[in-house]
């Protein structure tokens, strides 16, 4: 059965017992000094109320068998049915009791901020680096940390840092929460892994932590805040100046700036600690409007042979119908309520033939390549294709190039087939799959990856001309950018032409000049 936690009974429970004033001091090496003993004695902590009256005491013990592992024992003066009479004991947490907080007695003579961390040696350790901090600790670590009594934290700023681990985590929440119903007011900061033995001889680790807790100490901040009901809005467009007002993560972090946008303030601290920006893509409709952003993260590799991985998170504007205020979210940019075009912006203002291929990345990329061609994609890759309002490309010349693969040339056909639609507009699919790549190799290939051993960027032109030829297009010339070249081409490709360029310097100037409609391009897009 869970249990109940105690900081919301109505029925008034006590700590342990108080130890009465004439008991002999306990000590801890006697006590466990005998052959059934499972390891040696190494810290012994007093716990006390905050009236400065002995409740009971942990002692820590240093398995023999296992010189890592640590058994914490509670220490209580209670009555022995054995020796009929009251000793020392180890004994366990009851259901009725409140589990005693380490360091409570500092809390009743001064005012200045707590600091919560998870085990009492953490804690001494902290009482010495930071004496302008009450740090306290409880009993039992993060099993026992919804039967401790936080309202004794009332009227204190606090500062909760119990450890980046999962168990710890959670503890962290449950603390917040429990504070959070007393009407403390409370932040968190994430633990320093290492710990130094001498505080005095270390600077890095803790300094961290110090001017983190003196950046909280005046500006503590609730962790869980109430959740709004969710406004459902058809106006997403964003105005020129936009209020940051209620951003989603209210926690203390340095400032992320966007294009003007304080993405600290929407995204988690530990998302942007752990992952460095590596591309931002801005969405706008098809008149210039600004809808939003999607922000592509990289993970920060640390450890040998592991490859990072890359996550798309989307920002926008929200706008709230109650109080008619502009918020940075965590949302996927709209237009009018279809998934927004990457690009849009572009098909306004000129006649070009426009250059359809799978995600921002690939039309940044193509963008530099091709400029003479209106690159665009679309939010959300596969999974949003079916949502995007594909009438803007009414009256267009189309040419789709979708990423190599099932999946990529089956969305290709896909978007081709609602394109064929609209008798005005006339498209043109390029047919990846007839480039005869290894699948495993090349999988999902698009233009913004270096060109496979073999294809080489000439090749693309002719090709992306052949499919303006084929569909009665105008035909896009093409001047070549030697620097673009140069960083685009495969290493292998690179190679062939140094060795083959005095050889076939006469042969390629032939080629050259002939005009494109002369030529034998069945060859160049694997016909």
């Amino acid at each position: 059965m869970k249990k109940r936690p105690l900081g919301r009974l109505e029925i008034p429970i006590v700590p342990y017992d108080k130890v009465p004033a004439n008991v002999k001091p306990f000590d801890a090496v006697n006590f466990f000094n005998d052959e059934f003993s499972i390891g040696k004695v190494v810290a012994t902590h007093e716990y006390r109320n905050k009236s400065g009256e002995l409740l009971c005491y942990s002692v820590t013990q240093q398995c023999k068998i296992n010189n890592l592992l640590r058994i914490v024992h509670p220490i209580r003066w209670c009555y022995n049915r054995n020796f009929r009479n009251n000793c020392w004991e180890i004994k366990g947490f009851e259901n009725n009791e409140f589990t005693p907080i380490y360091g409570a007695e500092k809390l009743a003579n001064n005012q200045k901020t707590v600091l919560i961390v998870e085990s009492e040696e953490k804690a001494d350790k902290a009482n010495e680096r930071f004496p302008q901090y009450n740090v306290i600790s409880w009993l039992g670590g993060v099993r026992t940390v919804d039967q401790v009594d936080w309202s004794q934290l009332k009227g204190k700023e606090v500062v909760i840092c119990t450890g980046r681990k999962k168990e710890e985590k959670k503890a962290r929440k449950v603390i917040s929460k429990e504070l959070n119903y007393h009407n403390i007011e409370n932040s968190y900061i994430n633990d320093i892994k290492k710990l130094p033995s001498d505080p005095q001889q270390s600077k890095k680790g803790w300094g961290l932590v110090t001017n983190l807790l003196n950046k909280l100490k005046m500006n503590s901040i609730k962790l869980f805040t109430p959740k709004k009901e969710k406004q459902n809005s058809n106006l997403s467009r964003i105005p020129e100046e936009v209020k940051e007002k209620s951003p989603l993560i209210t926690r203390e972090q340095t400032s992320v700036k966007i294009n003007g946008v304080d993405i600290s303030k929407i995204f988690k601290k530990d998302l942007l600690d752990n992952n460095k920006i590596v591309g931002t893509h801005e969405y706008r409709d098809i008149n210039g409007k600004l809808l939003g952003y999607s922000v592509r993260f990289k993970e920060k590799v640390t450890a040998k042979n592991k490859k990072s991985t890359e996550k798309i998170l989307p920002i926008s504007c929200d706008i709230q119908k109650d109080t008619n205020s502009d918020n940075w979210v965590l949302k996927p940019p709209t237009d009018n309520g279809s998934t927004p075009i990457y690009g849009a912006e572009k098909l306004s203002k000129n006649d070009k033939t426009v250059l359809l291929v799978g995600n921002e990345k690939a039309a940044d990329k193509a963008s530099k390549l091709f400029p003479k061609y209106n690159v665009i994609s679309w939010y959300g890759g596969s999974k949003t294709a079916e949502k995007v309002d594909w009438t803007q490309l009414k009256e267009k010349n189309v040419i789709i190039w979708p990423d190599h693969g099932l999946n990529g040339v089956g969305l290709g056909h896909k978007i081709s087939q609602t394109l064929e639609k609209f008798s005005s507009t006339k498209v043109y699919l390029v047919e990846v799959e007839r480039f005869w790549l290894d699948l495993e190799k090349h999988k999902g290939w698009n233009l913004s990856q270096k060109l496979p051993d073999g294809l080489k960027l000439r090749d693309i032109q002719l090709i992306l001309q052949k499919g303006e030829r084929e569909c009665g297009m105008r035909i896009t010339p093409f001047k070549e950018n030697e620097n673009i070249k140069n960083n685009y081409i495969s290493a292998k490709s690179s190679s062939n032409i140094k060795l083959k360029s005095t050889s076939n310097n006469a042969k390629s100037k032939n080629l050259r000049n002939d005009p494109p409609s002369q030529q034998n391009n069945s060859g160049r897009d694997g016909r």
